[in-house]
């Protein structure tokens, strides 16, 4: 025995010295047979091709909402947390506090940032009500002044008029004396000059009257011009006093500031179940929530934002395989629900509720639970408003077949 031959076999010898190589040793199955398993290998091909479904399904997020509408709490401005007058799952009336916000701006010394704006509004409050209190006491005394002129002059108008009066009857009396002496003088018994004498007492009488009545005018003026600076003074402390209380109005728009720098009361819009979003201690924004209300009996429904891309595949009654964030579905399983709506229009994605990330706008297609709840280790996990979760929806279901013969048809169309 050579050393090849110890190493290979003889078979193998004998095949590598052929040039074409060894015949294959036919198996020992009949062609039938093979010819059958072929025939049925194709045909569970086509039945698979022509049968089997593939669906095309779009994950969308969204979060869970009451179907009824729920009030968002939200802080009016950055502020702290300093304490939360409800407990989770409380139920509330309409106005009851829930939290108490305080500032935590400081000024240099360690004071307060509101404490200090209360105590400047409250200085001005009280110099305000000074000023406004020897305003309304000058004015009041130049009102006095004016009146007690007023009635000067009207005393002295009634006392003019009483002495127009007598003037009048004494230039009767010497126009009738000077009559007399008129009959006298011409019957020879009664000088010139008596005569010229009583004429000038009657003119006297005249200018007399005219003084009188030019008294009476001056003074009726004089009334009347007491009148006018009396409407004057009045307007002009109607316009101071104005003037007061747009200040006063201003410190107190500076009071509500200096308060709610200090601290603020959110109170409840409406009766329903408290959901918190914010603890004691905690920082929150301007906008940022704080609680949700849940009306009384209200059922929960998840609200999914879709793209274009996706929303125009999806209909009422689709089935929805909802993925919750709160709770994990290798542990506790997927939900399901349906379809009920789908938005006609788009939202922007600035008003979506949710922070998304998305550039072109979105639709809202709102799914109805099969259940309010996760079962899970034993007992039922209750679902809460505002959580984010996943939606699966099948938007296309379609055969091998037809999608491999997509490309074709769509070929075809862009043709036509």
């Amino acid at each position: 025995m050579t050393e090849q031959q110890e190493f290979f076999r003889p078979e193998a010898v004998e095949a590598s010295r052929r040039r074409i190589g060894a015949p294959v040793r036919p198996v020992g199955v009949t062609s039938w047979a093979i010819t059958a398993f072929m025939v049925l290998v194709v045909v569970v091909v086509a039945v698979f091709a022509v049968f089997a479904k593939f669906a095309r399904i779009e994950s969308i997020s969204g979060s869970l909402e009451p179907v009824a509408g729920s009030s968002r709490v939200v802080a009016p401005r950055s502020a702290v947390v300093t304490q939360v007058h409800v407990v989770e799952g409380q139920v509330v009336e309409a106005g009851d506090p829930l939290f108490t916000l305080g500032s935590d701006m400081v000024v240099e010394g360690g004071a307060p940032l509101g404490d200090i704006l209360r105590d400047v509004s409250e200085a001005q409050s009280t110099a305000l009500q000074t000023q406004g209190a020897a305003m309304r006491a000058a004015q009041q005394r130049q009102l006095d002044e004016l009146a007690a002129r007023a009635a000067g002059l009207r005393q002295r108008i009634e006392r003019l008029r009483s002495d127009l009066v007598l003037g009048e009857q004494r230039l009767e009396l010497s126009q009738a004396t000077l009559q007399s002496f008129e009959d006298l003088r011409l019957k020879g018994y009664l000088s010139e000059i008596r005569y010229r004498a009583q004429q000038a007492s009657v003119l006297d009488d005249r200018r007399a009257l005219s003084n009188i009545s030019g008294e009476i005018d001056a003074t009726t003026v004089a009334l009347a011009e007491n009148a006018a600076a009396r409407e004057r003074l009045q307007a002009e402390g109607v316009q101071s006093l104005a003037a007061l209380e747009t200040s006063r109005a201003t410190l107190q728009e500076r009071q509500a500031t200096a308060s709610a720098q200090a601290a603020v009361i959110i109170t409840a819009h409406k009766a329903g179940k408290v959901t918190l979003q914010a603890r004691q201690g905690s920082s929150v924004s301007d906008g940022g929530a704080l609680a949700i209300i849940l009306p009384p009996g209200s059922q929960l429904k998840a609200q999914l934002w879709a793209s274009s891309r996706a929303a125009g595949f999806v209909q009422v009654g689709d089935e929805v395989r909802l993925l919750y964030d709160a709770f994990p579905y290798q542990r506790f399983g997927a939900g399901r629900g349906r379809v009920v709506a789908v938005s006609g229009a788009p939202t922007d994605p600035k008003d979506v509720p949710l922070t998304l990330t998305s550039e072109e706008a979105l639709y809202r297609i709102d799914v109805e639970l099969d259940a309010q709840d996760v079962q899970a280790y034993g007992r039922s996990w209750a679902l809460a408003a505002g959580s984010r979760l996943t939606g699966d929806v099948v938007l296309e279901s379609r055969s091998m077949l037809e999608w491999v013969l997509d490309p074709i048809r769509a070929i075809q169309e862009r043709r036509m």
